[in-house]
């Protein structure tokens, strides 16, 4: 029997709605919907699937293209390499996969592929993102800033007004053209839903039931459909009754789940020195550490998962785990390698970042996570016992300032964890919404939210210019318009920027060099300024000049840029010089800011089936 939430969505798309929410649990299977519905791509036209994080893509494109190659053009657009996949610049093919900074650039005339270069096809990447169907993939959780800078609270709500104007002004689009758009989450508060709905009925000036409905895998008593069914008509709202979500498979297989939920007061040092020494509290409900084969230990601050995973890195193999680090400091070629080995190492302890969250397809016995958003630790313990069995869920929440201050809203943060520490633990079976009034995830968002100002606001000041953008044909001042607004971004805290590593420090592999970039951002940098830190990470001529790397047909040059030029205006600088050097080379193309030889190096060796893996990180 299909699960019936994915049948529903389907129904909804043959009679022709073109807007559609859907919240559906983690591991219900929502980024795979159009695998098993593929017949859509004919009858409806071309899908652009749009994720939050770089490190879904990869895994996604996988999935997709090995299913639809036969019949389907499966591509990809981000900041990323995949080995034999087909890269579009201009998101070119039946099923697109990208992510939504590409996306955004894309949507608006700004073609990502070319952004660093002299000449712009900004008329083509505006026609194929404007004309395709869209699969929005967790939308909200793009607003996370970068792990380890800090920002104000004003800043985060700034930020999520952003994110909420340009999602509802894309959905607007669809609204007036017909455009197909899926919205799929597991994470929404009720009020964002009650806001999109409400926001789009006033922007459209119509009777939304003929082309929205709104999806919710719970039934009709749960406090958070009773929440949406008492601010909005009910002829868009589609819930199930008891006896429907009986006979989900779905929900019968986690109906089997056995899992413990701690919130702890002690710090991770703590925590982790208990669960290698077998505390049996903590492992609960498996009885030995030996039972346990995956752990995932999650960070809000990439500096702090290398902190820890330099501290118990060899703990963790005495105890036979391959011990592995993810985060988003890392060349492209390291990340590919250590995605790659994730579902091959049969024991395996990792330390991570935000990028483990939404729609990674991993399976962990045992999470340990530092107190964050509600949003990101619902997507965190979605990746513990994700097909069934037991799983033991352990959240830090020993100085939440600390862990969580500065990365996300600390008010919710704290509401949260009052409300967890209240409730001591999340009910058996708190993946699904529950039939007897357990505290599920959804009950959760329920709570926390009655408790919070709404945080995603429509800003009109924004809306007005992501039109000017739209309305302006020269390229020069579009960008002046972005970077004075949105910091060079539609979607984060600023624009992201590339740093190229050029020594390489694995003996073992053979590198591209586009494929030793790490992918930062323009605040970080002001970040390592405001530490006096710059030089350590940065190669540099002198106090403020820094040399960046061009590719060229005879090798690797360096010019000298002004850092400052950078960090005020990151694409007419670059594209200012990547215009001088292309007068002696047309095939010359940008790398990347130059890192010191010293601020990319080896962490961590170990053997894994008799090859050599070495984890390397950036260093600041």
């Amino acid at each position: 029997m299909p699960r019936i939430a994915l049948k529903v969505l389907r129904d909804l798309i043959e009679e022709g709605k073109n807007i559609i929410l859907a919240v559906l649990p983690t591991g219900y299977g929502k980024s795979s919907f159009m695998l098993y519905n593929k017949d859509l791509l004919g009858s409806k036209g071309r899908f652009i699937h749009i994720l939050p994080l770089r490190v879904l893509v990869r895994n996604l494109y996988k999935k997709y293209e090995s299913t639809l190659k036969d019949d389907f053009v499966v591509s990809y657009q981000a900041d990323i390499s995949i080995p034999d996949a087909v890269k579009s610049p201009f998101l070119v093919g039946h099923y697109v996969i990208t992510t939504y900074d590409s996306f955004t650039f894309n949507f608006f005339g700004f073609p990502v592929a070319e952004l660093w270069k002299c000449g712009w096809h900004s008329d083509v990447s505006l026609l194929f993102a404007r004309c395709s169907n869209y699969v929005l993939d967790e939308i909200h959780l793009i607003v996370n800033p970068d792990a380890d800078l800090t920002f104000s609270g004003e800043e985060i709500m700034k930020e999520r007004s952003k994110i909420f104007t340009m999602m509802i002004h894309i959905l607007e689009w669809c609204l007036k053209h017909g455009n197909l758009a899926l919205i799929l989450t597991a994470t929404m508060f009720p009020s964002t839903l009650i806001d999109i709905v409400k926001t789009l009925g006033k922007l459209s000036n119509e009777n939304l039931s003929r082309t929205l409905s709104l999806i919710v895998f719970a039934h009709e008593e749960h406090p958070y459909v009773r929440r949406l069914a008492e601010n909005l008509p009910q002829d868009i709202l589609i819930y199930f009754d008891e006896h429907e979500l009986l006979r989900d498979p779905f929900y019968s297989s986690m109906m089997s789940l056995e899992t413990r939920f701690n919130l702890v007061k002690y710090d991770m040092s703590h925590v982790l020195n208990e669960i290698l020494s077998g505390n049996e509290k903590l492992l609960y409900p498996f009885s030995y550490l030996k039972e346990v084969s995956r752990i995932l230990i999650c960070f809000n601050s990439a500096k702090r998962a290398i902190e820890y995973f330099r501290k118990y890195a060899n703990a963790f193999k005495e105890e036979g785990f391959v011990p592995l680090l993810l985060h988003g400091r890392m060349t492209r070629c390291d990340r590919n390698m250590l995605e790659d080995l994730l579902n091959r190492v049969k024991r395996l302890a990792l330390f991570a970042t935000q990028v483990v969250e939404a729609g990674l397809d991993m399976n962990f016995d045992l999470l340990v996570t530092e107190i964050c958003s509600p949003l990101s630790l619902i997507q965190r313990i979605g990746r513990v016992a994700r097909y069934g069995g037991k799983g033991s869920i352990i959240v830090i929440g020993h100085d939440l300032e600390k862990l969580a201050g500065g990365v996300y809203d600390l008010d919710i943060v704290r509401k949260m964890f009052e409300l967890l520490a209240s409730n001591k633990i999340l009910g058996k079976h708190w993946r699904i919404p529950s039939l007897e009034g357990e505290f599920d995830f959804m009950y959760l968002l329920h709570e926390i939210d009655r408790r919070i100002t709404n945080s995603y606001v429509y800003d009109k000041s924004v809306k007005i210019i992501l039109e000017k953008i739209e309305e302006e044909y020269t390229e020069e001042r579009r960008i002046e318009l972005l970077l004075e607004n949105f910091k060079g971004s539609f979607v984060r805290q600023a624009m992201l920027i590339p740093l190229f590593v050029e020594v390489f420090q694995h003996e073992q592999l053979k590198r591209k060099y586009e494929d030793m970039v790490i992918t930062t951002s323009t605040e970080f940098l002001r970040y390592l300024k405001r530490l006096g830190n710059t030089s350590k990470v940065l190669e540099f001529v002198d106090n403020n000049r820094c040399k960046v790397a061009f590719m060229t047909s005879k090798g690797i040059i360096h010019k000298e840029i002004l850092l400052d030029n950078i960090l005020e205006n990151p694409i007419g600088t670059f594209r200012k010089v990547i215009l001088a050097v292309r007068r002696h080379d047309k095939s010359a193309f940008l790398l990347g800011i130059l890192c010191r030889k010293d601020s990319y190096r080896p962490l961590y060796k170990i053997k894994i089936n008799d090859e050599k893996v070495v984890i390397s990180s950036l260093i600041w």
